[in-house]
């Protein structure tokens, strides 16, 4: 049996590789035979010299192909690295933070005009769906009484808005349609009104369209270089109130100093 076991120096060094290398003194045949004799020899050590380590590599492989995750988690980490120095998204837009202001604001508004009281001279938005002659804006009159096409006179004074559509709906229903669907609001304050002057920024009538106090109604006006705030007067027909601005800031003489609830035709003058 003829064994080549020539592999370019991968062999064993004990283990003569072929014919060539036969030790001196020995013939052909002599070498073949003391080859084959040793065959079971020079393969084992041929296993473990040279392909164990070829399987070991083989086994260190098999881990990262039986892995996909590791590999697309590598994948991953590599276009995240590819994208470092691109420009940054854009980022996403936030809510103003004066939004929730604005809406609690506009909140605000639309409770007030509900509990206001209608009074002489209010200007009122009207609306009946479907009749264009009951639409509109509509003055009361001096004495309190609103006129409308097809419903007559109704007494406003004294009434909210939510009232005074319900009395409409009524008449409506009373007289000519069947469910009338009717919508009211105040268009115009000329019935309910405080004034302030004297050293303010913003002087003239404003509507006492709710509860207000002193305190609410400075808060709106601004006040002067040289306004005197310790000396101010609210003035009630024959009545006069006295308010200290700076004491009360502070928390002082509340018992005398106090923030008086405004009524229809308040004058609050701050002098200079």
């Amino acid at each position: 049996m003829k064994v080549s076991l020539e592999r370019k120096g991968r062999c064993p060094a004990p283990v003569n590789c072929g014919p060539a290398h036969a030790p001196g003194g020995v013939n052909a045949a002599g070498f073949a035979w003391t080859v084959g004799k040793k065959t079971g020899l020079v393969l084992s050590t041929f296993v473990v010299m040279c392909v164990a380590p070829l399987l070991a590599a083989q086994n260190e492989a098999a881990p990262s192909q039986a892995n996909p995750p590791a590999a697309q988690a590598a994948a991953v980490q590599t276009a995240r690295n590819a994208t470092i120095g691109a420009p940054a998204p854009a980022p996403a837009e936030t809510a103003s933070p004066t939004a929730p202001a604005a809406t609690a604001k506009k909140a605000g508004a639309a409770s007030a005009e509900k509990r206001y009281v209608i009074g002489p001279l209010d200007v009122l938005d009207i609306k009946v769906w479907g009749q264009t002659q009951l639409t509109g804006a509509v003055a009361v009159d001096s004495d309190g009484m609103l006129s409308l096409p097809l419903v007559g006179e109704i007494k406003a004074d004294g009434m909210t808005s939510d009232q005074l559509r319900d009395a409409i709906q009524t008449r409506l229903k009373q007289c000519c349609l069947n469910d009338p669907q009717v919508e009211t609001s105040v268009a115009k304050i000329n019935s309910k009104r405080y004034y302030v002057y004297g050293g303010v920024l913003k002087p003239g009538p404003y509507p006492l369209q709710e509860t207000t106090t002193v305190m609410d109604a400075l808060s709106e006006v601004g006040f002067k270089d040289f306004a005197n705030l310790k000396k101010i007067t609210i003035q009630r027909g024959d009545m006069t109130f006295k308010f200290n601005y700076k004491d009360f800031q502070k928390g002082k003489n509340k018992d005398t100093n106090v923030n008086v609830e405004l009524r229809n035709g308040d004058r609050i003058y701050v002098p200079e």
